[in-house]
């Protein structure tokens, strides 16, 4: 009482008259947390208009596109202390909604890839999961991805695909070849009659197969795939793009399904250090925490170490994955692609039998496609093969024909 009796204010206010009103005004103790959430919303408040001032003030000055990522991120972050308080959840509310989830599932545990034995296996893409579809050069990794990208665009879910590595003048015929295959048309001299798209791209197709590519580009124009083309993307950047995507197709009422980079290694980081392994990883990282906060799986397509080509057995393991510690440990599953028909060389001598026998045995997978799952944490490893056509871009179930 003597320090407020110091306080010139104190008097000013009306001494212990006003201490004995606002003893009298006070509310009801028993309201104390709503008002303390009321509290926290008014900083809550405070802190967006703050942002958004200044924002407001640095758009008239500093480059835009880094300037909307960070006002994304600033905005998340504000969020997320906002609604600290609900950062713990009862076991009982966690159990309903696994039980409920579970029993809808029906056998299939996330979003389906479209190829029945690749499901078996996984279980389907899950929510907020990062997954790694690694492989060397020539293994189809573009190709998949695409198929896949097309698979999922078919259940009518929305699909991302950042492009980090292929250009807009090549990367669409992949798209329009997969869409215009038919795996029921004859073979000649052991190529499909349907349109390949390196051929689409250098305009060498008749006219039936001019025919098939705009019907597949007609289709594909009704299927909701977004392409973003920029190269050197930071996670920063891929973050905010896919966010910006997810509310578009939920204002158009599309459910989101999917994003895919193509490719890890060509992810630049925010915060480069110069030392590759620190690097990838960071990037890693930023791409699991993007998995978990965007919401929908992510596919992302990792290059793998030479060291597979030093060795008899071709099969990828995580040992081959580059910088293969991060990306292993972040990963929900790691699945790598192989293509034994890509190892069949002609051997110089036709008398070397053992040579010859090899290499007859490869070509005769020339249509195989071997899908490797070395990590799931979501239930069994396992091999899954597939039908694969490398010319049409086209992947399929091997049997029974679609």
């Amino acid at each position: 009482m003597d320090l407020f009796k110091s306080d010139p204010a104190f008097e000013e206010l009306g001494g212990i008259r006003y201490l004995a009103d606002l003893v009298d005004r006070a509310p009801p103790s028993a309201n104390a947390g709503d008002y303390a959430v009321k509290v926290r919303e008014l900083s809550t408040s405070r802190q967006l208009i703050d942002t958004a001032k200044e924002i407001a003030l640095r758009a008239h000055t500093e480059p835009v596109e880094p300037l909307v990522a960070e006002a994304e991120r600033r905005i998340t972050e504000i969020a997320r202390e906002g609604s600290s308080r609900d950062c713990w959840r009862p076991m009982p509310e966690i159990s309903e909604r696994a039980f409920h989830e579970a029993r809808a599932r029906k056998g299939m545990a996330g979003l389906s890839t479209g190829l029945v034995d690749v499901d078996r296996i996984l279980r389907g893409l899950r929510n907020r999961t990062y997954n790694i579809l690694g492989g060397r050069p020539g293994m189809f990794k573009t190709g998949a991805a695409v198929q896949i990208a097309v698979n999922v665009a078919r259940q009518g879910k929305g699909v991302g695909f950042f492009s980090i590595e292929e250009p807009e003048e090549t990367l669409p015929s992949r798209f329009y070849a997969i869409l215009a295959y038919d795996r029921s048309t004859p073979y000649y001299d052991g190529r499909s009659s349907c349109p390949a798209y390196e051929d689409f791209q250098t305009g060498d197709l008749n006219p039936d197969q001019w025919a098939m590519m705009d019907a597949g580009r007609a289709l594909l124009d009704t299927l909701p795939i977004s392409i973003d083309f920029r190269g050197g993307l930071k996670p920063s950047q891929i973050l905010a793009a896919a966010r910006r995507l997810k509310r578009k197709w939920e204002r158009a009422g599309i459910e989101p399904g999917l994003f895919i980079i193509d490719h890890l290694l060509h992810v630049a980081p925010d915060q480069p250090t110069g030392n590759k392994v620190q690097d990838t990883g960071a990037v890693s990282g930023a791409i699991m925490d993007a998995a978990k906060s965007v919401g929908p799986p992510w596919l992302v397509l990792c290059q793998l170490s030479r060291g597979v080509e030093g060795r008899d057995d071709k099969r990828p393991t995580l040992a081959d994955l580059k910088w293969a510690g991060e990306l292993e440990q972040d990963a929900y599953s790691v699945t790598f692609l192989y293509r034994p028909a890509y190892y069949a060389r002609e051997p110089e001598s036709l008398d070397d039998t053992k040579a010859f026998d090899k290499y007859m045995r490869l070509k005769e997978q020339k249509h195989v496609l071997f899908w490797l799952t070395e990590k799931n944490r979501g239930g069994r490893t396992g091999q899954a093969k597939t039908f694969c056509d490398i010319g049409c871009n086209a992947i399929d179930d091997l049997e029974p024909f679609r």
